[in-house]
């Protein structure tokens, strides 16, 4: 098999794009978008899997994982790890027979580098992973309609969790004490978009959002706890400024419906106070039909009318 240009855009996908893994749909849409069938990308991905650049899900990883969905996942396998850390610098030879201890080597290479080598999918956090290469695609797909806007910098939920920030929170007891409480935080994701005429006007341009893609299962109390540590705790932080390089930002919390919205958008008033307008929600349904960036989908706590993240002038 030669190896193709396009096997590495595809490997650098789910590495750099996907945080360790992509869908079938995924690499269809961004691999081969013109195509009237799958036999092109099906022979493609089975010579790459053939070769262990990449892996594939089967029946059992979801029965095993009880996972509902059933896309078809791919992530790096052996070959495909060395070939990513052999490209940012790693002078490690490939070896045909991968003993666990090469793979480990492989492993320590790329956090060297500050990526992981995810060797099979979190199942059990599946659908949220693949919505957060949705909602990556699409705010791409959002800014290639904004001539005037440019996206800076994409940071991963791997990022957070292996180098996370402590932040201290204080909050009021049930009998009107003080408490104070440390959490780290750990986004989902974080992305900064730049407005390149303020920019070249020498003024202030770069607007920077941290994710929380809250998929309807964890209990309120522990949201808030989110919350608490995530919102002005964490924005007005120097741990923060001294990570993103100033203390401006937004929290942009995704959720699975109205209801559910309704409910936490209270607990961030109630616990988080003046400072729940460092946060703004939407629903997956809302976002996934309409311009995630330009369309009015965003609601602030306390706000009447939700609003776009970039007014459309």
């Amino acid at each position: 098999m030669q190896f193709q240009e396009r096997d590495g855009e595809i490997l650098k996908f789910i590495q750099f794009i996907g945080d360790g893994i992509a869908s079938r749909r995924h690499l269809r849409e961004i691999f081969w978008p013109d195509a009237k069938t799958d036999r092109a990308m099906d022979r493609r991905l089975s010579k790459l899997g053939e070769k262990s650049y990449i892996r594939w899900s089967t029946k059992t990883h979801y029965k095993s994982a009880g996972e509902p969905s059933r896309e078809r996942i791919v992530w790096l396998g052996p070959r495909g790890a060395w070939w990513l850390a052999h490209k940012l610098g790693s002078p490690l030879n490939y070896l045909d027979k991968a003993s666990e201890t090469w793979k480990r080597r492989i492993e320590k290479e790329l956090r060297s580098f500050g990526y992981r080598w995810l060797r099979e999918p979190k199942w059990i956090q599946l659908r949220h992973d693949l919505e957060a290469i949705n909602f990556r695609l699409a705010v791409e797909s959002a800014l290639s309609r904004m001539p005037d806007f440019s996206l800076e910098e994409w940071r991963l939920e791997s990022c957070f969790r292996a180098d996370y920030d402590t932040v201290e929170y204080r909050t009021l007891g049930r009998g009107g004490e003080l408490k104070r409480g440390m959490k780290g935080v750990q986004p989902d994701g974080y992305f900064m978009i730049v407005n390149m005429v303020r920019h070249n006007a020498g003024l202030s341009a770069r607007t920077r959002f941290l994710l929380e893609l809250d998929q309807g299962t964890a209990d309120l109390e522990r949201m808030s706890e989110k919350f608490l540590a995530g919102g002005p705790a964490y924005i007005n932080s120097h741990a923060f400024a001294k990570r993103f390089g100033d203390n401006k930002a937004h929290w942009l919390v995704i959720t699975t419906g109205k209801t559910r919205m309704k409910h936490l958008i209270d607990k961030v008033i109630e616990k988080v106070g003046p400072g729940a307008k460092a946060f703004l929600f939407t629903t997956s349904q809302k976002w996934k039909k309409e311009n995630v960036l330009t369309s009015p989908i965003w609601l602030q706590p306390e706000g009447k009318v939700p609003g776009s993240l970039f007014p459309a002038s």
